[in-house]
């Protein structure tokens, strides 16, 4: 008598496909509605609430944080090619005037730069097979990181500030960064961190 063993399978990623999916749309009806100007939270805040939210649910619940440790490393990484997009929004918001050059200005160069290291890091460094690859990889994910805290913390200081300043935050399309993109951005550099130490 033959027994067959299989190996376990990986966890379904369609939940979580359908809870990004609630989560973009509900930002979306919250960016049009026009509420987020009246929220006594800050934009740079609710991000960060966000993403905490996100990983405190990722700490707690095993059936999250099996789902995403399950998502490849790839689509992790990808996620921000989005950077190049929002960057290059931001450049041009700060020469039209829209949003204070100091605060444009860094941000969308940041943005931008690691976007562009993100495609590079999808095309010579994964799947990470040798030493100098995880050392490419650690070292892009440390610096994206840096880089959107950075513009988180600045952006908090000018909502201290002059709050009206950052009031095209409030809308779209820019409330969209806060309130799911920027969240999403921190989630994966965190996931991207706890995937190279498993590795």
């Amino acid at each position: 008598m033959t027994t067959s063993f299989s190996a376990p399978s990986s966890p379904s990623l369609r939940p979580l496909g359908v809870v990004l999916l609630v989560w973009g749309i509900a930002a979306l009806l919250v960016a049009v509605s026009g509420v987020l100007a009246s929220v006594p939270v800050p934009p740079p805040a609710l991000a960060i609430l966000f993403a905490g939210l996100v990983l405190v649910t990722y700490a707690v619940s095993p059936g999250i944080r099996a789902r995403l440790n399950a998502v490849p490393m790839r689509a992790l990484v990808a996620i921000h090619l989005l950077r190049i997009f929002a960057g290059a929004n931001f450049l041009r918001l700060s020469a039209q005037g829209t949003l204070p050059v100091d605060f444009a200005l860094p941000a969308g160069i940041g943005d931008v730069a690691v976007g562009l290291a993100a495609g590079l890091v999808l095309f010579f460094a994964l799947p990470v097979e040798q030493p100098r690859q995880r050392t490419a990889v650690l070292v892009w994910n440390t610096l994206g990181l840096i880089d959107i805290l950075a513009v988180l913390a600045n952006g908090a200081r000018y909502a201290i500030a002059e709050p009206s300043l950052i009031l095209p935050f409030t809308k779209l399309p820019l409330a969209m960064l806060p309130l799911f993109v920027v969240p999403l951005v921190i989630v994966s550099h965190v996931l991207v961190f706890v995937r190279l130490r498993r590795s």
